[in-house]
């Protein structure tokens, strides 16, 4: 540079600076614009998130209780009039639920004119009246037996100690039109707030639960002491704009979303403080601020000495921008999204990147979406009527193609204006999210699968306890008491009944449970009259079900619920290809296979043929060729998933059978099922009524938390000549264990007892006594595989509830 030229510049140094502050300045104060803008969105989408999250968990909480009250109301409905008041059988009943539930302070139960009749802490109440109550009145005025959910109150503790709570309640009736009192449970808000506790971290955020009248119900960290009533307009207020409000309370700006609590009256609402957030970030905005100045005033004093350096440097910025471009391009290329941009005056989508199948695809349902493709996709509201002014918009876009299927895509774009404030073009990505949409739809069906599974294993678990009553009494009374054959016939009708009532609690286990294969000797007439019986509920009255069974049995070796579901599969079929009704016969045939390759068949022999025969449709031969795949299927969209013939199939080979199909248009169609025939061992024909039970006079510790069942199971060992120890929990029979020292030859417990000590825990610190101890564990709901540590010794026996005298003799001579 030459003397004059430096000595010019640096005259003007002076306002070169002022200029360079004024410059660094500016980019400051948009910085903290846009870090503040930024915060928000970021705030926004976080509260947005734990709103949701917290109230699914805010209803999976309630629902309980719900459950819980809605499962008392009918046991109490089934009780004698007798049994419905100041009962201790009622008392029992409440406290062993309240106890079950936890987090629930108390449950109780009053009559129709609101007086206190019993409660889960005493049997006999003092009788106070609650007819001015909230949640009695709420329940009382009801026209239906929903749970009325209560403004908080102050409750009493089992200590003595008061805190907040609310009250859920329904009604009690004996019939449609009857009201005969109120059931309510009080529920701490510690309930509630130590859930939200976890997900409310930081200075600022609070995180409270409202109900529609604007009642406060719960809230961490508790700004309002007793938790006061509140206008509900204020309350039901929603994130407006970037999420920015002002509390209504402290009359700061906060970050605000709320939910609705899916099946209550309730609403969930995050707020979190600007001011902290702001504090937060403030010194990362001034640090990064004052570096930018101190590189900018550096880099233009050096362009002014180095321009020659400068200009040699720019060249290279412009070999490197072209590479960069390049791998850009490349980046672009590879990505499973599209990069695209559109200008909203001349209607046209440009794709950046070359085309590929995918990308032509992806981009045909992005064009679709913009409304600005000739295409027969439906679409709610096109892309181009979005208002792309905010600084970001991220929607998620449903394609549904003419063919029915739907297409997802997950679009973020951002406006580019110009000086008047007008959008000259909108730029982003865009990508299909399809996939992720039916991944989460499936977590939601585990999570109610899961759910009921839960609920039905309870049930099954109680259920089969009685059931194991009834059955050991009715075996008890058919053994020792001299009956009439008149009366040992009743004997013999109810004794089947309860064990039917036991094979309905396994298939309802089933339904919600995965359950091990168990292959086992099956008779396909049995199956069949099963099928039928089942069939009568789900099939119209226009379809008759005929069965034409080979008299002698047909008898495979088979899982006999799979068998069970491949045929109901078959009638499903059938009913929906018999709209207009008709004729479905099931029929079984044995039957001599020479030729096994004719029909696909692993060998030779007899086999038993199971046929499903209907008066339906029927099909074409192209339909008829690729029934047998998975997901195909002639059903309209969101009605089948082309699951069931391939289940059928699968289950079929995996039995080391076949199943063919014979159909015409118009002629119905038909299914046969082939099984190889099984010829049952002489222990399993021989067995019967008249057969000697084996006996002993080992010692026998028995355990099990359900007093009549460990009575009656008492008693059939003492039957069978064993001496029996009897204990209701783990913890008195290993009191027992203890006592009796070596007397005790084997070990007979309930496995789900006390979540703390039940049947596995019982037998682990049974064998830490005595290792060598032989123990069968009774399940009430079957437990799948047990998770067992061989250095416990040998797995235990595990047999299901209800136990029958016989198999129950055969497997303690087994185990001992």
């Amino acid at each position: 540079m030459k003397t004059g030229s430096a000595t010019a510049w640096l005259a003007r140094a002076p306002l070169r600076t002022l200029l360079l502050i004024i410059l660094v300045w500016g980019l400051i104060i948009g910085d903290v614009i846009d870090e503040r803008r930024s915060l928000i969105g970021e705030t926004t989408a976080r509260n947005d998130a734990i709103a949701s999250t917290l109230a699914l968990q805010t209803a999976e909480t309630l629902l309980q209780v719900d459950q819980m009250l809605a499962g008392l109301a009918r046991d109490i409905a089934d009780l004698p009039e007798d049994g419905q008041g100041f009962s201790p059988r009622l008392h029992e009943m409440l406290a062993r639920r309240a106890a079950s539930e936890p987090g629930i302070a108390s449950v109780f139960v009053t009559d129709e004119y609101g007086i206190v009749r019993n409660s889960s802490h005493e049997p006999v109440s003092p009788g106070a009246d609650q007819s001015t109550r909230e949640w009695y009145i709420g329940p009382a005025a009801a026209s239906d037996d929903r749970t009325y959910i209560a403004s908080t109150i102050r409750l009493r503790s089992s200590s003595n100690a008061v805190e907040p709570g609310f009250v859920m309640s329904r009604r009690l009736g004996r019939g449609p039109e009857s009201f005969n009192g109120v059931i309510a449970a009080t529920v701490p808000v510690l309930k509630l707030t130590s859930l939200y506790a976890k997900l409310s971290p930081g200075e600022g955020r609070t995180i409270a639960l409202w109900r529609d009248d604007g009642s406060l119900m719960a809230e961490w960290p508790n700004r309002h002491g007793e938790y006061p009533q509140h206008d509900s307009q204020e309350v039901r207020q929603r994130p407006i704009a970037d999420g920015l409000v002002a509390d209504a309370m402290s009359g700061r700006e906060v970050v605000r979303a709320s939910e609705d609590v899916p099946g209550f009256d309730l609403h969930v609402v995050v707020a979190s403080d600007l001011v902290p957030l702001l504090a937060e970030n403030w010194d990362r905005t001034l640090y990064r601020g004052l570096a930018v100045a101190a590189l900018t005033t550096l880099a233009l004093v050096m362009a002014a000495w180095w321009s020659h350096l400068v200009q040699d440097r720019a060249r290279h910025m412009r070999i490197k921008a072209q590479r960069a471009q390049e791998r850009l391009a490349s980046v672009v290329n590879s990505l499973d999204e599209l990069v695209w941009s559109f200008d909203p005056a001349r209607r046209k989508l440009s794709i950046l990147g070359r085309e590929s199948p995918r990308r032509a695809r992806l981009s045909r349902n992005l064009e679709a979406a913009f409304g600005i493709a000739a295409s027969s996709a439906d679409v709610p509201k096109p892309l181009r009527d979005v208002d792309w002014t905010t600084r970001e918009s991220v929607i998620e876009q449903e394609v549904t193609q003419a063919d029915g299927s739907t297409t997802w895509l997950l679009v973020r774009g951002r406006g580019v204006v110009d000086d008047h404030g007008r959008i000259i073009q909108v730029e982003g990505i865009a990508g299909d999210i399809t996939a992720r949409k039916a991944a989460d739809a499936q977590l939601q069906h585990n999570r109610r699968l899961q759910a009921l599974g839960q609920l039905t294993g309870g049930i099954a678990h109680d259920f089969n306890n009685l059931l194991g009553i009834v059955v050991g009494n009715l075996e008890l009374v058919a053994k020792t008491a001299d009956t009439a054959p008149a009366v040992a016939g009743r004997i013999d009708a109810a004794l089947a009944a309860a064990l039917r009532g036991a094979e309905l609690t396994t298939k309802l286990l089933g339904l919600s449970r995965p359950r091990p294969e168990r292959s086992q000797i099956v008779d396909c007439n049995d199956v069949a009259v099963s099928i039928r019986n089942l069939a009568a509920t789900i099939l119209p009255s226009s379809i008759t079900l005929d069965l034409d069974l080979d008299p002698p049995g047909c008898l495979v070796r088979v899982d006999a619920g799979g068998l069970q579901d491949a045929l109901m599969n078959l009638v499903l079929n059938a009913r929906d290809a018999m709209p207009e009704g008709g004729w479905l016969t099931i029929a079984t045939r044995r039957r001599h296979v020479d030729d096994p390759a004719t029909l696909n068949l692993p060998g030779t022999g007899p086999h038993v043929v199971v046929t499903v025969r209907d008066t339906g449709t029927g099909m074409t031969p192209e339909v008829l060729e690729r029934i047998f795949e998975p997901y195909f299927t002639t059903r309209e969209p969101g009605r089948g998933a082309g699951l069931g013939l391939s289940q059928v199939f699968a289950f079929v080979r995996g039995a080391s059978g076949t199943v063919t199909a014979r159909s015409t248009p118009g002629n119905g169609a038909t299914f046969d099922l082939y099984l190889p025939a099984e010829t049952p061992s002489q222990a399993e024909t021989d067995g019967g009524p008249a057969e000697a039970l084996p006996r002993g006079s080992e010692t026998i510790l028995l355990v099990d938390d359900e007093p009549g069942l460990l009575s009656i199971m008492t008693q059939q060992l003492d039957l069978l000549g064993y001496r029996v120890i009897a204990a209701h929990d783990g913890e008195t029979a290993l009191a027992l264990l203890h006592a009796e020292a070596n007397k005790v030859d084997l070990l007979i417990t309930d496995l789900a007892m006390s979540p703390s000590f039940d049947g596995v825990a019982l037998v682990r610190a049974a064998r830490a006594l005595h290792p060598l101890m032989p123990a069968i564990l009774m399940s009430g709901s079957h437990p799948g595989v047990l998770d067992w540590d061989a250095g416990f010794g040998p797995m235990p026996w595990i047999v299901e509830k209800p136990l029958l005298l016989g198999p129950l003799a055969h497997l303690i001579r087994s185990a001992l």
